[in-house]
C-alpha cells in the first residue's frame, strides 16, 4: 500500500525470496529491482578501483564523508535536494511506524565529462536519479583550468526486511545510542549529504556587515531607544507621579547599558 500511494518511494522493490538447500547448507536469494536503475555496467566499468564504488567494494558511511573528488557532498541544487529529502522523509516515517531498523541508504555517484556519461533519461527520474548542475572545477582566471565535469546520482533504500527485526532489536539493546531513533538518524544522514548549493548572504560594498545583520542591529537599536524614552517620560516628565522614580544615577546607568548593548548588537 505504501508503494502504491507513494510512487516516488525510494524503497527498492522486492519481488521474491528464494530458499536454496544444498545438503545441510541453506541459502536465501532475493529477487529485487535494480537499486542503481540499470547503471551498473557504466558504474563498474568507469569508476576507479579505489573509489569504493567498484564491484564488491562498497563503503559504509556511518558519519557522512565528502562524496566528490573535489571535497563536496552531493552537488545538487536546492530543488533537487528537496526532492531527495522529501522521499527519504516519507520512507523513513513509514519504516519507523513499522519499527523497522538497520536499513541502508544506497547512493551511487558517477563522475563523467560533459555529455559523455549516463543520464537519467533511462531511469524513473527524480528522486530516484538526479543529474547535478554542471560546474567548472576551477575558479575564474585560474590556469590551467580542469575540464568541467558532470555527475549523476542514484538513490535507493535497501535491507528493510521485517523478518529479521527480532535480531535487529537484539543488536539495538547492545548499542542503544547507535540504533535508537533510527529513522531520525537516517534523515540526519540524508540532510548532511544533501543541503543544496546555495549562495552566501549578500554583503554590502566595502566589506560591510551582511544585510540581515544590519537589519537585526537596527531593530535592536529601535527597541532600546523606545525603552529609554519610556523610562524618561515616566520618570522625568513634570507632574508624572505614577510608579517608582529612580534617581539620576540610575537613569545614567540605564543609558550606558543601552548604549553598550547597541554597540554589541552591531558587532555580532
Amino acid at each position: 500500500a505504501h508503494l502504491q500511494k507513494h510512487k516516488n518511494s525510494l524503497l527498492v522493490r522486492y519481488y521474491a525470496l528464494f530458499r536454496i538447500i544444498f545438503g545441510v547448507q541453506e541459502y536465501f536469494s532475493v529477487l529485487m529491482h535494480d537499486a542503481a536503475y540499470e547503471m551498473e555496467d557504466w558504474l563498474f566499468k568507469h569508476q576507479p578501483k579505489n573509489s569504493g564504488l567498484a564491484l564488491g567494494k562498497f563503503e559504509l558511511i556511518e558519519h557522512p564523508k565528502p562524496l566528490g573528488k573535489d571535497g563536496t557532498r552531493l552537488r545538487l541544487s536546492p530543488r533537487q535536494c528537496r526532492q531527495f529529502l522529501d522521499a527519504v522523509r516519507v520512507d523513513t516515517a513509514f519504516l519507523s511506524a513499522h519499527e523497522v531498523i538497520l536499513y541502508s541508504l544506497f547512493v551511487t555517484v558517477m563522475h563523467h565529462p560533459p555529455g559523455k556519461g549516463p543520464t537519467c533519461r533511462s531511469t524513473p527520474g527524480a528522486p530516484f536519479c538526479l543529474e547535478a548542475p554542471q560546474r567548472a572545477s576551477c575558479t575564474p582566471g585560474e590556469l590551467p583550468c580542469i575540464e568541467a565535469s558532470e555527475r549523476t546520482y542514484t538513490f535507493a533504500i535497501l535491507n528493510y526486511f521485517n523478518g529479521y527485526n527480532s535480531a535487529k532489536w537484539r543488536d539495538q539493546m547492545l548499542d542503544l545510542r547507535r540504533y535508537s531513533n533510527y529513522s531520525q538518524q537516517m534523515m540526519h544522514v540524508a540532510t548532511t549529504l544533501c543541503s543544496g548549493d546555495q549562495e552566501e548572504p549578500t554583503t554590502s560594498k566595502g566589506g560591510g556587515y551582511p544585510v540581515f545583520k544590519v537589519v537585526e542591529a537596527s531593530v535592536v537599536m529601535s527597541l532600546l531607544g523606545a525603552l529609554v524614552w519610556w523610562f524618561y517620560t515616566r520618570v522625568y516628565v513634570p507632574g508624572h507621579k505614577a510608579g517608582p522614580q529612580p534617581g539620576r544615577a540610575d537613569a545614567v546607568e540605564l543609558a550606558r547599558v543601552a548604549s553598550s548593548a547597541g554597540s554589541s548588537s552591531r558587532l555580532s
